[in-house]
């Protein structure tokens, strides 16, 4: 994952947050981790596992595990599959 496709994805996250009404603490309530941490997670959405992505999927009604697989497939040759 690029750094411009990071960035793209943290700040989709915080508008769909934020269109929720979704507190950054409210959201690592959800993910049983600390607010501080989510924020970590918030802004470098690469250090995501699968089960949190889908959390925050199921909290914002949001499927973000699509939305990232849109951004970061977009330049993926079949070269790089292989």
């Amino acid at each position: 994952m690029t750094e411009e496709q990071k960035r793209i994805i943290s700040d989709e996250l915080k508008l769909q947050r934020f269109k929720n009404k979704i507190t950054q603490e409210e959201m690592a309530e959800a993910l049983k981790i600390t607010r501080r941490t989510y924020i970590t997670l918030e802004n470098n959405p690469g250090k995501l596992n699968i089960a949190q992505s889908f959390i925050i999927s199921d909290v914002l009604n949001w499927n973000l595990c699509n939305f990232i697989w849109s951004i970061t497939s977009q330049n993926v040759t079949s070269e790089e599959v292989k």
